[in-house]
């Protein structure tokens, strides 16, 4: 759904979703960092290209938030 839509509401929900899943998403966890990273990276280089009031800006920056999330939940 991410590759579909550029929204940061997504983000944020799947932000939520690490919360509240933080004990479970460690087998999952390589895969939806590189998922993130994959956002962002195509995120940050077509914003330019959009006219969406910086919307893909905001999802970018909420995919370095989700990415931390992760990372913290697997590393504790």
């Amino acid at each position: 759904m991410m590759d579909e839509v550029d929204s940061e509401e997504l983000v944020a929900a799947l932000e939520g979703l690490m919360g509240v899943f933080a004990d479970s998403i460690g087998p999952y966890a390589l895969e939806i960092v590189k998922k993130l990273v994959s956002q962002y990276q195509r995120l940050v280089t077509t914003d330019g290209d959009s006219d969406d009031d910086g919307e893909g800006l905001l999802a970018a920056a909420g995919c370095v938030t989700a990415a931390r999330r992760v990372i913290d939940a697997v590393s504790k």
